[in-house]
């Protein structure tokens, strides 16, 4: 048996000084193990947490003409969340040009195959111009835990008609899957930003302008009274604005709040627009970072337990490809490199009056959460017998800056560069084994595909 000793565990009974004793990459034992023989991990000074979960991860695709390029495959991005305490995350995959979602899924699955150093799950982006009953059941062969529509970017062909939308809720709802929603609604988003160009304001703020927070509210409201008449699960996979803040309220508060769940991103509860205004396109993502009024209602919402889990959006690009065109409202969506990073920035999101009652609020949010929502529990979000032994041993310290050059990311730049967190990883734990010590990896890959139980 192999014992991590000497650290204060994070179990769903609360924070307590105890051993965790693990076989063939599960957790065994929990106690006072000091008399038993066996190879010991050293946890003193720390606080030993699951494993973070990462469920929002996006990858290079090789043949979508419809969106920008991305620079890292979920193997590359495996390694940087490895190193940042991360030991699971989901990852989307789309069909698209030559690729149906049957071939995209497939090249995924076999790319990823012994060389991932997490365990991953994918979820399925549906798109309007293939057959979705057989993207759907191609979606179950491959065992995926989500399925994802688009309410936003009206051009590149992702959003579906109000009938299509009603066939996948009610699909879905046939066999227990999860829909996942982005839920702007882009073609009155497009309208806006027709606007933005013909105005003599036209500039950095027009991005924000052109995509305010009542149209998030809107699509979660429209997609929410849909799952109500198919009694389809859905999934919101941002929370940016204070409306949206508001809705999430009256739909928890409704009778619809059994299938529906919520997600947010570090940036939306620790960034605001200042940052596009200060160095536009490197901020510019989907959708916009917001007010002040906004950041402070969904970090409100995060320590009320409104929202279930913490994601990255890791979906990495180069300065030179953010900065291409000069147009802000041109400029590619995303290229956050935040997989790396999402352990650290939920310590300084979440809340505690004392230490030990943080890293209980930090569990949750960083992997309890996710476990839950996609399926993953037992196995994963949570210290217990029969779990995984996926571990993070983390203390807190001094604020540190977030630097590019201190991160193991493809992108030469980071979003959150500049801000400090007290965070700090000693070491992970993957499958029983120890996989970082000292910001290294150690060892091989060793990363398997979590498939949705059925």
């Amino acid at each position: 048996m192999d014992i991590v000793h000497g650290g204060r565990v994070v179990t769903p009974r609360g924070v307590e000084a105890l051993d965790i004793g693990i076989e063939d990459g599960s957790i065994v034992e929990l106690g006072d193990l000091s008399t038993v023989d066996g190879p010991r991990i050293d946890a003193t000074g720390c606080h030993v947490l699951p494993g973070a979960i990462d469920p929002h991860v996006h990858i290079a695709l090789e043949d979508d003409d419809n969106f920008q390029p991305l620079i890292e495959t979920l193997v590359q991005a495996s390694r940087s969340a490895l190193l940042g305490g991360t030991t699971t995350f989901i990852a989307y995959v789309r069909g698209g040009g030559t690729s149906t979602a049957e071939t995209a899924l497939r090249r995924e699955l076999d790319s990823a195959a012994g060389a991932a150093f997490v365990d991953y799950g994918l979820h399925l982006q549906l798109r309007p111009s293939e057959e979705l009953g057989a993207a759907i059941e191609a979606g179950r062969r491959a065992g995926v835990l989500g399925y994802k529509i688009m309410l936003a970017y009206p051009e590149k062909g992702v959003i579906p008609d109000e009938r299509r939308l009603l066939e996948v809720l009610e699909e879905l709802a046939r066999g227990d899957d999860l829909l996942l929603v982005h839920p702007d609604e882009g073609a009155l988003v497009a309208m806006l930003e027709d606007r933005e160009r013909r105005s003599a304001d036209y500039g950095r703020g027009s991005y924000l302008r052109s995509s305010p927070g009542v149209l998030e509210a809107s699509g979660m409201l429209r997609i929410a009274l849909a799952s109500r008449l198919t009694g389809a699960r859905v999934h919101f996979v941002h929370l940016s604005a204070a409306e949206s803040v508001d809705a999430v309220r009256w739909l928890r508060a409704g009778p619809d709040a059994g299938r529906l769940s919520w997600e947010t991103q570090p940036h939306y509860a620790l960034l605001t627009n200042q940052e596009v205004l200060d160095r536009g396109a490197l901020a510019k993502v989907g959708p916009p970072l917001r007010e002040e009024r906004d950041r402070a209602a969904v970090l409100a919402a995060v320590r009320e337990g409104l929202v279930a889990a913490l994601s990255s959006d890791h979906a990495p690009r180069t300065t030179a490809m953010k900065l291409a065109t000069p147009d802000i409202l041109d400029a590619p969506h995303g290229g956050i490199s935040g997989v790396e990073t999402l352990l650290r920035l939920a310590a300084e999101i979440a809340d505690g009056e004392d230490e030990d009652a943080l890293m209980m609020r930090l569990a949750e949010l960083s992997s309890g959460g996710a476990a839950r929502t996609f399926g993953l529990l037992p196995r994963k979000g949570v210290i217990q017998e029969g779990a995984d032994a996926d571990l993070a041993l983390v203390r807190l310290g001094e604020p540190e800056r977030i630097e590019p050059a201190g991160l193991h990311q493809a992108s030469d730049y980071s979003l959150y560069e500049g801000l400090t967190t007290r965070l700090r990883l000693d070491a992970v734990v993957k499958g029983g084994r120890l996989a970082v010590r000292d910001g290294r990896i150690l060892g091989g890959p060793g990363g398997v595909h979590l498939r949705r139980a059925r």
